[in-house]
């Protein structure tokens, strides 16, 4: 069998097979009032590696298993350095565009960019290895370790512990997983196939451009009180703004949004889990006909996700393809895998709240902070959000030429305006 913690999981196969279409990858940004000690985190990076020994990996695709390679020496070059030289933000933004060396390592890139009296903290990881939530817990670790080590202490890493889904969904009975996988979808197409011709879906080469747009704290918090009076969640708000952009900028009536969801909360109680991928997607098909403003957008959001959250349809996806990975061939999944899956022009992400401690090394104070996720080519486009400090970052990671990055530019110009007017009128 091997050592349990280089196996690769449905997961990683899923998003090593997507990058075909792109490279998936989490990002993050986290703006320092001071500079961090550079050796420091160097050494926590490799005390982390006892809780997520994969980032010190290199990934072979070829032959007839796929596999994980400890890659001796690579967690001692996640960390870098990088002096800003003037054009601060032209360093932050290379650092956040670069790639992952797959097959060498490491995993994850954590790159400072330096200015005379602060830092600018860039991370990249690979999405084989977690999600954003997964992201999240090893933030928390390594910043734990950090902290230790700036104190004059011994970091105690926690220990390893699975990363496999199959150990997530052990607990589901017969009855229960017949129920999910009957459970349907929406089949509205909105892949990129089945939005041949429309000018929001065409295909178009360009530079990389990683787009963000912050909304201020107390207009956000504005919007919520709005959105939960009327019964919706955050979430909801944010799913609404953007379809109702969306609508705007194209013209359709229909919007079918994918959005991700975390499985983790339907996962049998008592299951150990490590730092891992296990997210899913829901649809939400939303009419937007004439005269249909946000509040419309919003009530049909609401609506929808509540089904979502009730039920376990959500865990289909995941299901379905663990029962691939174990029924099929790796060379047939590999030959497959675009014809097994669709993967949606257009998609929401709510990367979620991102606590203080999560990204506070030591006493050096944190300014901002904020997800992102993969850079999509165009046709492909992705919002994400996320919140630190009540102020939620709308962000948009595009490759494509100037037309494309205006489109970008207008929807996430579009969403940030609906959740202002709604806190402003609602």
């Amino acid at each position: 069998m091997g050592d349990e913690r280089y196996r690769v999981e449905p997961f990683d196969l899923w998003h090593y097979f997507s990058r075909s279409l792109f490279e998936p990858a989490v990002r993050l940004r986290v703006d320092l009032a001071d500079r961090l000690d550079a050796d420091l985190l160097a050494r926590a990076v490799v005390a982390s590696c006892t809780t997520l020994p994969l980032i010190g990996c290199g990934f072979l695709g070829t032959g007839r298993r796929p596999r994980w390679v400890p890659r001796p020496g690579a967690a001692r070059e996640v960390v870098r350095v990088v002096t800003a030289d003037g054009d601060h933000e032209g360093r932050v933004q290379q650092a956040l565009a670069a790639g992952i060396d797959l097959e060498r390592g490491p995993q994850l890139t954590l790159t400072l960019v330096r200015q005379r009296d602060s830092d600018t903290l860039c991370a990249v990881v690979n999405h084989m290895l977690c999600d954003a939530t997964g992201f999240t817990e090893y933030l928390g670790e390594l910043s734990r370790l950090y902290t230790t080590l700036a104190a004059g202490g011994e970091p105690v890493p926690a220990p390893w512990r699975t990363r496999g889904s199959r150990a997530a969904m052990r607990g589901i009975g017969p009855a229960r997983r017949a129920r999910i996988l009957r459970s349907r979808f929406d089949a509205y197409d909105q892949s990129t196939a089945g939005a041949a011709g429309r000018p929001e879906f065409r295909h178009a080469d360009g530079p990389v451009r990683l787009l963000t747009r912050p909304i201020a704290a107390d207009d956000f918090a504005a919007a919520r009180s709005v959105a939960k009076a009327r019964g919706a969640s955050a979430n909801d708000l944010f799913m609404a703004a953007f379809a109702h952009a969306w609508a705007v900028r194209t013209g359709r009536e229909r919007v079918a949004l994918p959005s991700t969801i975390d499985v983790r909360q339907f996962v049998v109680p008592g299951t150990r889990l490590g730092i891992t991928n296990l997210s899913s997607n829901a649809l939400c098909s939303i009419q937007l006909g004439p005269g249909v403003g946000l509040d419309g957008a919003l009530q049909q959001v609401t609506q929808q996700m509540a089904v979502h959250k009730s039920g376990t349809a959500a865990l289909k996806s995941v299901l379905m393809w663990n029962m691939a990975v174990g029924a099929l061939p790796y060379r047939f999944l590999a030959s497959r895998f675009m014809r097994l899956v669709t993967f949606p022009a257009v998609s929401f992400t709510n990367l979620g709240v991102l606590a203080d401690e999560t990204v506070t090394f030591g006493t050096v104070p944190v300014e901002s902070a904020h997800f992102s996720t993969a850079i999509k080519p165009s046709p492909f486009f992705q919002l994400t959000v996320s919140t630190f400090r009540g102020v939620p970052t709308l962000s948009a990671n595009i490759a494509g030429d100037d037309e494309a990055a205006a489109f970008a530019t207008g929807v996430l110009d579009a969403t940030a305006v609906g959740i202002d007017a709604l806190a402003a009128h609602g």
